[in-house]
């Protein structure tokens, strides 16, 4: 989980940079910020592709550990 945080951290980091730049109005920090934004949504497509099946047995896991009954 600690990975998956730090990619998080990460990815908001770079979409901040990115939009922090796009907003300036110098044409060169513009083209700046577009190619920082763009890099940070294809960098999320490539990890939420990668962690598919690992997001989906740790969401399974969630799943039956909360609606099986207690037992003793």
């Amino acid at each position: 989980m600690q990975f998956v945080r730090r990619i998080l951290i990460l990815i908001v980091v770079l979409l901040d940079a990115g939009a922090l730049l796009w907003s300036l109005h110098d044409e060169s920090l513009w083209k700046y910020g577009t190619g920082l934004l763009a890099s940070a949504g294809l960098a999320s497509l490539v990890l939420a592709v990668a962690a598919k099946s690992t997001a989906s047995n740790f969401i399974a896991g969630l799943q039956i550990a909360l609606s099986e009954p207690i037992r003793h």
